[in-house]
């Protein structure tokens, strides 16, 4: 399998996963507990400063800082960033589904 269709079987699985999310409203240990079998990445398995694949409304990439994922955003036709709580941490808002740490994907590709 390219690389190109790897990440296009991911997009699916994150984007199906943060669709039923957004269904079921609420996101319960029942939920969590689907989205982990699924394939998200929980709380525990983030990295501080990490990047990662997945997806939220807005961005398939963002940047774990310990609390919340950084993505990069276009407001008015300028480069912004925005942050959005993994599902574990929802407040109600847009979350990111992180599904592969591409930070530790690219380590262990240079180490090769």
């Amino acid at each position: 399998m390219t690389s190109n269709g790897y990440f296009m079987d991911l997009k699916c699985i994150s984007t199906h996963i943060y669709k039923e999310i957004m269904v079921r409203g609420d996101i319960t240990d029942e939920t969590l507990t689907w989205a982990m079998a699924k394939g998200m990445l929980m709380l525990d398995d983030l990295v501080f400063g990490h990047y990662y694949f997945g997806y939220s409304q807005n961005a398939h990439f963002a940047y774990w800082n310990g609390d919340v994922f950084v993505v990069s955003v276009w407001e008015m036709d300028q480069r912004a960033f925005d942050e959005i709580d993994h599902p574990e941490n929802d407040e109600g808002f847009d979350i990111f589904v992180p599904v592969l740490d591409i930070t530790r994907l690219i380590d262990t590709q240079i180490r090769l």
